[in-house]
């Protein structure tokens, strides 16, 4: 590494470790702006965005005092954004035409950012629950989940049952299961090989058979060293053959010639002739016979160096002959039918927030033609073989269906002829022409065009082929907070809609809201400390009356726990009031505030954070508050005595009132002294005149 940084040039060097060319290109603004009913948008210039689009610059406190900020040129120490405690920038514009850097702070969204963590807010995934008013069933998945948060193909893991479902279909295709059955193949004889190579390492042969093409190799060096040895001896004495009868022809014409027989037309000639002619053709016979003997045997024969030679040659012509053999049951099988892949509901119902594939409905005109053009059109010839094998596997689950209805009164009832009926059959269902191939093709496409998103050709082919989100519309009319447009009456489901950034938006790593906070003086606490949420928009606006009010809750906007409908629920629920939100507090420096517990929080298709939050109205408030008396519980549904306070009744200035004050004092007194000398062995004081009256005095 530092000899490929010395190689550098000082410019490159320089440029390589600059801060300015680490900074990625920004994010499109995105659109702030809100309908209303009358279908009028307001849009805002000025808006804190609802995500970062540019990189956070800080720096270090020496480099702030110089301006040094990593950038072209230095920041002016005398603008008020870096005149702050803990300055952080974003840079719009490197280097505008004035020959200046366009800068602006950043300190929005980092300060939401270290509020958020502050705060503990476990990330979720999925907006239904935003929308749930009962918070006491099972808490959302959360944005780290395995399930959720896979985005490889390559798992079983990762797919969906239509992504099973075509995985499966690809190996139950002719090409792959070809291939699946060579894999299988070459595994099996790569074990025989092993097993034949550690015979031969225990008999001392194992040092020079590597592998099995290497053994190969050596196999044809032998084969060749053999047969040539072969070609040479056979030379040799062919030579031999040849000289010993050219001697043998030679002493017969001197033979003739000495005994005057010098016409070869001669009978007697001609006898002996044909007689030496025999015998040559007998030894020539006889040469021949005995070296395809030799040929033969030559199998048999290894040289010295290669005493493995007969058994691997064997060995290889059993391999040869399983390969035939497989070779013809791959052909005799042309269509294997789809056995359905084991789906869990658990595992396989994967919400994966990231695609291969575009969201269509996302997409321009301009956008869709290209990714036709560009990316289905390369892809037609693959996909024709997955929706053949579809419709073949169809139309045999079809026929195979309509058999086992009809089927039983058919069956023979002996157990034999019964298996062999089976088979007949099996072969029958199996045997599709191309022409019932094309007719269920038409099904399907007519059956798309009726109904384009819910379709078998859309759910189980297209979408887990092209790897596209699924498009689902979902009925909004009747929501609790719908909205009264017809246009808004139909949405798309935001569970199955990709999402623009990871579920989490960078904002935490918490998977769930279980922890326990322990206050230094108090220790464990059932809840946390509770936010401060300021009152933003009351229900009641100048224009219409809103379902929730809007709190502010460390730098975003929050809908309140309760509608304007759930004043009852809210009681029950011991909130202190339940129309504290009804109109706006202009009377309250800083607007009205309460506190909020923050559960957790989602990120909608658009980017945005949407934050769901209960209403704090537990002791913790008071903890918040810094009141720490440490007192029990009081029982709320016990009644207080009610002749307790009877003593501390003022006077009246009416006659019979005061008298019948004084009685009930007296008989306050009584009770009193009554309960407080139980036990001590001395009555009460009692009412004055009652004993002199029993006594009659």
């Amino acid at each position: 590494m530092s000899l490929s940084r010395q190689s550098l040039s000082p410019t490159a060097n320089l440029l390589r470790n600059s801060r300015l060319f680490s900074l990625p290109n920004p994010l499109p603004r995105p659109h702030v702006s809100e309908s209303y009913g009358a279908g009028v948008i307001k849009a805002s210039d000025t808006a804190t965005l609802p995500y970062p689009t540019h990189q956070a610059i800080a720096t270090t406190k020496a480099s702030l005092a110089r301006g040094d900020w990593g950038l072209k040129r230095p920041i002016p120490s005398r603008s008020h954004i870096v005149q702050v405690s803990d300055p952080v920038l974003k840079v719009s514009q490197l280097d505008t035409i004035e020959h200046v850097t366009d800068f602006d702070s950043a300190a929005d969204h980092v300060r939401t950012r270290q509020k958020w963590e502050e705060m503990g807010v476990p990330m979720m995934k999925g907006m239904t629950q935003m929308r749930d008013q009962d918070l006491s069933g099972t808490p959302p998945s959360g944005a780290f989940e395995t399930r959720d948060d896979t985005t490889s193909y390559d798992t079983e893991l990762g797919l969906d049952e239509a992504g099973l479902y075509l995985k499966a279909l690809r190996k139950s295709m002719p090409a792959e299961r070809a291939k699946a059955e060579w894999e299988t193949f070459n595994a099996t004889w790569k074990e025989k090989w092993e097993e034949k190579k550690a015979s031969w390492r225990s008999r001392g042969w194992g040092e020079r058979l590597a592998d099995f093409e290497s053994a190969q190799q050596n196999a044809t060096k032998g084969r060749l060293q053999l047969r040539t040895q072969h070609k040479k001896a056979y030379k040799t004495e062919s030579k031999a053959f040849r000289t010993r009868w050219a001697a043998e022809w030679a002493a017969k014409k001197a033979d003739w010639e000495a005994r005057g027989l010098t016409n070869p037309e001669h009978p007697e000639r001609v006898t002996e002739t044909n007689a030496l002619k025999k015998l040559e053709s007998e030894a020539a016979a006889d040469l021949r016979k005995r070296w395809a003997e030799k040929k033969a045997g030559l199998a048999g024969q290894t040289p010295a160096s290669m005493p493995w030679l007969t058994e691997f040659t064997a060995f290889e012509q059993e391999q040869e002959e399983a390969k035939k053999t497989l070779r013809q049951e791959l052909a005799a099988v042309p269509f294997t039918p789809l056995t359905p892949p084991p789906v869990d509901p658990i595992v396989h119902n994967t919400r994966r927030w990231k695609h291969d594939g575009p969201w269509l409905p996302g997409m321009g005109a301009d956008d869709f033609i290209t990714y036709l053009c560009k990316q289905i059109s390369g892809r037609k010839k693959e996909f024709q073989a997955y929706l053949t094998e579809y419709v073949k596997t169809e139309i045999y689950t079809t026929r195979r269906l309509a058999a086992t209805k009809t089927g039983s009164q058919e069956m023979p009832l002996d157990p034999q002829e019964a298996e062999a009926w089976l088979a007949a059959q099996e072969k029958k269902w199996r045997h599709i022409t191309p022409s019932e191939v094309q007719a269920g093709i038409k099904a399907l496409r007519k059956e798309t065009a009726n109904d384009p998103l819910t379709s078998k050709l859309v759910r189980k082919l297209i979408l887990p082929f092209l790897r596209l989100p699924a498009i689902k519309l979902k009925h909004s009319a009747y929501d609790r907070d719908a909205s009264t447009r017809d246009i808004d009456a139909y949405h798309f489901d935001q569970e199955t809609a990709p999402l623009s950034t990871h579920p989490s938006a960078g904002l935490g790593y918490l998977r769930t809201k279980a922890y326990l906070t322990n206050h230094p003086i108090l220790g464990p606490q059932a809840q946390p400390a509770p936010i401060t949420a300021r009152v933003i928009q009351a229900r009641r606006t100048a224009m219409r009356t809103e379902s929730y009010a809007r709190l502010g809750v460390g730098g975003f906007v929050a809908n309140d726990q309760f509608r304007s409908a759930d004043s009852y629920q809210a009681s029950r629920l011991h909130a202190s009031s339940a129309k504290d939100v009804e109109t706006i507090d202009v009377d309250t420096p800083g607007g009205k505030k309460i506190l909020v517990h923050p559960l957790f929080a989602s990120v909608s298709n658009n980017g945005r954070v949407h934050v769901k939050i209960l209403r704090a109205t537990g002791p913790e408030g008071a903890v918040a508050r810094g009141e720490l008396d440490d007192r029990p519980p009081v029982r709320e549904a016990v009644d207080s005595d009610p002749l307790r306070d009877l003593a501390s009744l003022g006077r009246s200035g009416v006659k019979e009132l005061d008298e019948m004050s004084g009685e009930a004092a007296a008989l306050n007194d009584f009770l009193t002294s009554t309960g407080s000398g139980a036990g001590n062995g001395m009555s009460g004081q009692g009412f004055p005149g009652v004993s002199q009256a029993l006594r009659g005095e």
